[in-house]
């Protein structure tokens, strides 16, 4: 009920933006410069309308059930590449640090059990997360592996995520207050993440101080 209702409120305000701002302009003839701000404006809400339905249906995808996904073997540092490279197409101001620490000489062991569609969408909401919160717009990326756990670390220089919020930042449509007017989204993207990572029987770690950025270790077992 609470998802639902949270999901009602998002869904609601771009929707009523869009249809005050046509009634408008139906209203009376306006000048070609009102119809082209309005316009702008028009297609600024229904870009934000398709983030967030794309955001839900993605988030709803992670909650299926493991048994009914395409798993296949999955080179995670394929899909990080992937997903770098196409959030540098959608964001050029970007920059992507990679560091490697203890990676195995065996390179099929850098594969996993996965869904690569869902793994690379995680990844790339960590990257595209840490770069919005960096003042540089720069994430830092780093992979490692141990005996039989692959790591994947996510890193910003931002301002950091309060102690108090550390608990929730995982919870659907959870915004915390230095996010709200400062960074654009919805409180979707760290939901999805932890389902996908937990429908790879994984975890996630957070360590974040305030005033010194955030560091989301993702852990998945090779196999």
């Amino acid at each position: 009920q609470q998802f639902v209702s949270s999901a009602s409120h998002e869904l609601r305000n771009p929707l009523a933006s869009i249809t005050s701002q046509l009634q408008m302009m139906l209203e009376k003839r306006r000048s070609q410069e009102e119809y082209e701000h309005a316009l702008q404006s028009l297609l600024e809400d229904t870009q934000t309308l398709v983030a967030l339905a794309n955001g839900l249906l993605l988030l709803a995808q992670s909650s299926i059930d493991k048994q009914r996904l395409m798993f296949s073997l999955v080179r995670v540092d394929e899909v990080l590449f992937a997903a770098q490279n196409e959030l540098r197409k959608a964001q050029p101001d970007y920059h992507f640090l990679f560091e490697y620490d203890a990676l195995p000489e065996d390179e099929s062991l850098l594969s996993i059990k996965g869904n690569e569609h869902l793994l690379k969408t995680a990844f790339l909401n960590f990257m595209d997360n840490a770069c919005k919160f960096s003042a540089d717009h720069t994430v830092r990326i780093r992979m490692g592996a141990g005996s039989n756990t692959l790591t994947v670390c996510f890193s910003d220089n931002g301002v950091g995520i309060p102690l108090e919020e550390q608990t929730l930042i995982f919870t659907p449509f959870f915004r915390g207050e230095h996010t709200n007017s400062t960074v654009p989204g919805h409180g979707i993207g760290l939901a999805m993440c932890q389902r996908i990572v937990q429908l790879h029987n994984g975890t996630i770690d957070l360590r974040s101080e305030k005033g010194k950025g955030s560091t989301f270790l993702v852990s998945i077992p090779m196999r």
